[in-house]
């Protein structure tokens, strides 16, 4: 899974529901990664996997006995209770997790009629940035020199 397994595709316009746009356009993207994905050191820092915008999985033919073996397991430990974690979301409360190293999902069927759940994304960049503004402001720190306190 660290090397073939997550050719998908994803229409950007089309696939959202709530887009007020006549659907006579797209913006389609499409990826072939490794579900699993690793730094030279062998790391993992991306996990990439989405069974909706699967498309047909190109790999040789002599590894798809293997592969197929590793992502039958990849499928059931996803599945698994144990290594599920359940979030009870009330009105104001919010959830943040790193979406490249944490699979999410939703628990069809458990939802309330009148409830609302807004998504967003926030880049790494925005994030950092302004983590470093508050650290200057709050503890007195200057990012800019390694981190050096100055008050």
């Amino acid at each position: 899974l660290t090397t073939y397994g997550s050719n998908q595709t994803r229409d950007f316009v089309s696939s959202r529901k709530d887009t007020t746009q006549a659907l006579n356009a797209s913006l389609c993207v499409h990826k072939r990664e490794p579900i699993i994905q690793l730094d030279d050191a062998g790391n993992i820092v991306r996990i990439q996997y989405n069974e909706v915008f699967r498309t047909p999985l190109e790999l040789p033919f002599d590894v798809f006995p293997k592969w197929y073996a590793a992502y039958t397991k990849w499928v059931r430990m996803l599945h698994d209770a144990k290594y599920e974690v359940e979030v009870d979301m009330q009105a104001g409360k919010m959830l943040i997790f790193h979406n490249w190293r944490t699979l999410h999902g939703r628990a069809g069927g458990k939802a309330s009629k009148d409830r609302t759940l807004i998504g967003g994304t926030v880049t790494r960049e925005a994030f950092f940035s302004r983590a470093t503004e508050l650290l200057e402001e709050t503890a007195g720190y200057d990012m800019r020199v390694t981190g050096t306190k100055v008050k």
